[in-house]
């Protein structure tokens, strides 16, 4: 697990983050693992929850950027993404 990440949900608490935090069974042998925000999850899973649901990243942009899915362990409010200083994709 790369340490940068460790505690990330926590420092995003007051979202009421839903699944779990990157841990250290997290490794690059381990099965990918991504967690996403409010407008990801309502713009790609309206009607489910994404938790534990797969994403392809890089499909379609050929072999030097496809990667294998992830799946989605967690997701949280939109609005905190105003701490990291990133506006949310829609």
């Amino acid at each position: 697990m790369d340490e940068r990440f460790a505690g990330l949900l926590q420092a995003v608490q007051d979202s009421d983050p839903e699944g779990r935090e990157f841990n250290e069974h997290d490794t690059a042998s381990a099965p990918s693992v991504v967690l996403i925000n409010e407008a990801f999850e309502k713009e790609y899973f309206q009607k489910e929850n994404p938790i534990g649901q797969q994403i392809n990243v890089g499909k379609g942009m050929g072999p030097p950027f496809e990667e294998p899915p992830r799946q989605i362990v967690a997701w949280w409010a939109t609005r905190t993404m105003a701490v990291w200083g990133a506006s949310p994709v829609r």
